[in-house]
């Protein structure tokens, strides 16, 4: 998931003060994508496709162009799930929450 997994495992940058940054920032970063992504990525793709497909924001788009932006919004949000679920066993990981698998 991050640049720094891949510094900690060379002998020049392996250090206490790095693995620490490394463990922090992996555990920020996994909890504000998985919120971030689950929660309000969501309600603004729904809200942006509406209006690109039938409010206001469609009056100066072509069809198909509308079409296409919807379709790469949705793209978008369905290529992160596999994203979404790394981030989540990080974050399971760091604050040693036992959740089963469904």
């Amino acid at each position: 998931l991050f640049i720094t997994s891949e510094a900690v495992t060379l002998d020049c940058c392996n250090g206490p003060v790095l693995q620490m940054l490394h463990e922090k920032n992996e555990f920020i970063f996994s909890l504000l994508y998985c919120a971030f992504r689950t929660f309000l990525s969501f309600p603004w793709f729904s809200y942006t496709t509406y209006d690109l497909l039938v409010g206001k924001g469609r009056q100066n788009i072509p069809l198909v162009l509308r079409f296409i932006f919807a379709v790469m919004i949705w793209a978008v949000y369905v290529g992160s799930i596999p994203w979404i679920k790394d981030s989540w066993e990080v974050v399971k990981r760091n604050i040693g929450m036992e959740v089963q698998e469904l």
